[in-house]
Order: C-alpha cells, then sequence, then structure tokens
C-alpha cells in the first residue's frame, strides 16, 4: 500500500498529474485497504484522498506521510 501511495504523491509532484493514472493507483490502495480491518488505517486512507482533491501539494505530502507512518507500525 506504501508503495503505491509514493506512486501516487510522485504523479502529484509532476508538472502534469497523469488522472488515469492516479485513479487507478487510489483504486488498487482502497481496495487494499478493505482488506484491512484497521480503522486508524482507513480514517489515515480517507484523509489522504481528501488531500488528493488539495490544490496544495504540502497537504498531499503530510497525508501521504501520516498513512505511511501507520502502514509500518
Amino acid at each position: 500500500i506504501s508503495q503505491l501511495c509514493n506512486e501516487v504523491a510522485s504523479q502529484f509532484l509532476n508538472s502534469t498529474p497523469h488522472i488515469p493514472t492516479i485513479i487507478q493507483l487510489t483504486h488498487q490502495i482502497t481496495t487494499l485497504l478493505q482488506h484491512n480491518p484497521s480503522p486508524l488505517l482507513a480514517q489515515a486512507s480517507q484523509l489522504y484522498f481528501q488531500a488528493l482533491l488539495s490544490p496544495s501539494q504540502q497537504d498531499i505530502i503530510n497525508a501521504n506521510t501520516n498513512l505511511q507512518q501507520l502502514l509500518t507500525n
């Protein structure tokens, strides 16, 4: 999951994000999370997806970092 999140984040750091790739990656992440009943992980991923809609790259990076930390624990 964290690898997929990194791929999504790197898409947003490009000058021209490739939306179909982002949609595909987020779909994969969502599918994986459905098999993981952790409420903290679900909340972090929800915040992450909300951050993806934010115009601020820092919001996306912060949410991604938060999600990564939960995934490694």
